[in-house]
């Protein structure tokens, strides 16, 4: 499945939607959508993954990328509505203690995490 990346100003959360398949082939297009989304200040981003059905190394290291550049620049990066195979995949690499993650958008919006990163 081709790649998909929306983004939408929810208040002082960036909400980047993506679907599909993350890999190195076309994960230059999701990385140049989060470079523009951490050009504002203390940026706050969550990623909708509820359509994202596969990733590869590549592209969680745009997510690495995305939440360490965040972080410097005073805001937070956090997943929401991952499949099971994403969240499998981010188990395995310990990521899931790296990474806030909500099950719902509509439960990141509100806050209510499933998990966060290791203090």
């Amino acid at each position: 499945m081709a790649l998909e990346v929306s983004a939408e100003r929810r208040g002082e959360l960036v909400v980047i939607t993506v679907r599909g398949e993350v890999d190195k082939a076309n994960g230059g297009r999701l990385r140049e959508r989060v470079e523009a989304e951490l050009g504002s200040r203390s940026p706050r981003l969550i990623f909708d993954l509820a359509g994202m059905d596969f990733i590869d190394s590549s592209g969680l290291r745009i997510f690495i990328d995305a939440a360490k550049a965040a972080r410097l620049r005073g805001g937070d990066c956090a997943l929401c509505a991952l499949a099971p195979t994403p969240t499998r995949i981010m188990k395995l690499m310990g990521l899931d203690r790296f990474f806030v993650t909500y099950p719902t958008l509509d439960s990141a919006l509100a806050g209510e995490r499933a998990n966060g990163p290791a203090q």
